[in-house]
């Protein structure tokens, strides 16, 4: 689950998280100010934060060692990754590959999601480069935010735009903080594994 700070992720996983079936672990690896609201969550759901970096670049080695303790102790249904605003998926990726591969863990990527902020989207692009337009080419499902920019001919272009980036991705071109749980999971759940390369 990426996307830069302030476009909506913590609103996502408040949302989706509660309305999981099983174990759950989310590792929480963002600097904003709003925090999980782990009171809507229940037994069956922790959360780990990883902080003092970025869990693909100073603190690769600890976020190996967190996904290998809770794949071993907690043994969860799923682990969730909220990596920061700057974390490139593609390293998200490869730290989790490398955790299986190496420590013979028993697990899989399967969803890999990204909400981008529309109305800010050429200023992070020219801004951030590789760093913000890994997230959106590697992820399997886009959701936009700040859909309501006033301008439909510049909103049409910059999902021409999105497209062009990542043809293979699910793109919702609406508000996805109006849909249903049961429907924002159906979306979730329409949308292509990750396949390991």
């Amino acid at each position: 689950m990426s996307g830069f700070l302030g476009v909506g992720k913590t609103t996502f996983l408040n949302k989706y998280i509660p309305a999981l079936p099983g174990k759950t672990v989310i590792i929480e690896n963002e600097f904003g100010e709003v925090r999980l609201d782990e009171e809507l969550f229940g037994g069956d759901i922790s959360v780990r934060e990883l902080y003092a970096g970025c869990i693909c670049c100073s603190l690769t080695m600890g976020f190996r060692d967190t996904i290998s303790e809770i794949a071993r102790s907690i043994k969860p249904d799923r682990i969730v990754i909220e990596p920061s605003g700057v974390g490139q998926l593609s390293d998200i990726v490869n730290v989790c590959m490398k955790a299986k591969i190496q420590e013979e863990l028993p697990i899989s990527i399967t969803k890999l999601i990204t909400i981008v902020d529309l109305d800010d989207y050429e200023l992070a692009a020219k801004n951030f480069g590789r760093f913000y337009l890994d997230q959106i080419e590697q992820a399997g499902l886009l959701l936009l935010s700040n859909l309501d920019m006033g301008d439909e001919s510049k909103k049409q272009r910059l999902l021409q735009t999105l497209k062009g980036t990542n043809p293979k991705a699910l793109i919702y071109e609406n508000d996805w903080r109006q849909l249903d749980t049961t429907v924002l999971l159906k979306l979730i759940s329409q949308t292509e594994n990750y396949k390991e390369r």
